[in-house]
């Protein structure tokens, strides 16, 4: 029995402030995807086995940079026009097809030059990135796109933002009626 859950799209329309320039949206987007594989990186680490069941290990895009760094691993990136640089790479067959296939769609992909161990298991993951609109999402060896954890926690977030703003605006209008 295996379960998995895998959003590959939660694309966010930015807009500018009037007056503001177009040119700020694309490091937006790309910052917000790195952001969103952290969170999920550092708020859902992986499980372990239990009950007689065995965990499938899934490197985050934030795990397998964060280990790239600290084992003097570079980092390459790739754009449609460097698309010959994929076979260069030190990684699986099925990561060099993947990265293929987003180069092809028009995307750039930055990814470790080869995968650093992680748990003692060698590992790849790497960042998806819209040139355009800078849309970033990290993406695992096996395709999957580690969005939907994001989700949650911004559900999360914004509910317990929700509260504290209503508490806290009851609180003053309490305090303007005294």
């Amino acid at each position: 029995m295996s379960f998995e859950a895998d959003l590959s799209s939660d694309t966010v329309r930015a807009i500018a402030v009037p007056g503001q320039a177009l040119a700020v949206l694309p490091p937006f987007q790309a910052a917000r995807g790195v952001l969103e594989d952290v969170v999920e990186t550092n708020v859902f680490p992986q499980p372990t086995a239990s009950g007689g069941f065995t965990v499938a290990f899934h490197a985050s895009a934030t795990s397998v940079f964060t280990a790239a760094a600290a084992q003097n691993i570079p980092i390459i990136t790739l754009t449609p026009v460097t698309i010959d640089q994929v076979q260069s790479l030190a990684i699986s067959a099925d990561a060099k097809a993947r990265i293929t296939t987003a180069l092809q769609a028009g995307k750039d992909v930055v990814v470790p030059t080869q995968g650093p161990t992680i748990e003692g298991k060698p590992a790849i993951a790497w960042y998806e990135i819209d040139p355009i609109t800078g849309d970033t999402v990290g993406v695992g060896e096996d395709g999957a796109h580690q969005e939907l954890i994001f989700y949650a926690g911004v559900s999360l977030l914004f509910v317990s933002s929700l509260i504290l703003f209503r508490s806290s605006a009851g609180a003053i209008a309490g305090d303007a009626h005294v």
